[in-house]
This record gives structure tokens, C-alpha cells and sequence, in this order.
């Protein structure tokens, strides 16, 4: 309940795929990640773990979704997905 579902599922495929790439492929792949994460246009878990952590400190984040089960494969798809700054 602590953790987002949304960085718990992003987290363990990144895992995955890492296993079988270069260094240089994860790079790109954790750039993919941190910009979509920081853009909050998939998911606002970045920010709403800043806010119960560091700004109201109710350490009582609200996730959305909230639930594993909720996190599907094709929102979890999105954050490996190029970036703007990338195409061109």
C-alpha cells in the first residue's frame, strides 16, 4: 500500500528488460521512464507521493490507480514509449 502500482509495475519491467541489454539501451530506456514520469501526463504518482511525503507528511498517498490490478499493460507500455525530445 506504500508503494505506487503504477512504479512497481514500470519497475519490474524495466527489471526485465534490462537483463538482456546493454548499458547504453538502459540509459535510454530510464530516460524514457523518468521523462514520462516527470510530465505526469500518464500518471500524477510522482506528485502525490511528494505531497504525502514531503508536504503534508499524512504519509497517506493517493495512487491512481490505486490497485495493481488496475495498472494495466498498455498504461505501463506508455512510459517506455520514445519522447517527444526524441523524435525529429
Amino acid at each position: 500500500k506504500k508503494a505506487s502500482p503504477a512504479s512497481l509495475k514500470i519497475g519490474l519491467r524495466s527489471i526485465r528488460e534490462g537483463r538482456f541489454q546493454g548499458v547504453g539501451q538502459c540509459l535510454i530506456r530510464e530516460y524514457r521512464i523518468v521523462c514520462h514520469v516527470m510530465k505526469g501526463d500518464i500518471s500524477k504518482d510522482l506528485v502525490e507521493g511528494c505531497r504525502a511525503i514531503l508536504i503534508d507528511k499524512d504519509r497517506n498517498p493517493k495512487w491512481k490507480p490505486w490497485r495493481l490490478e488496475e495498472m494495466k499493460d498498455d498504461m505501463v507500455e506508455k512510459y517506455f514509449k520514445k519522447v517527444e525530445e526524441e523524435e525529429g
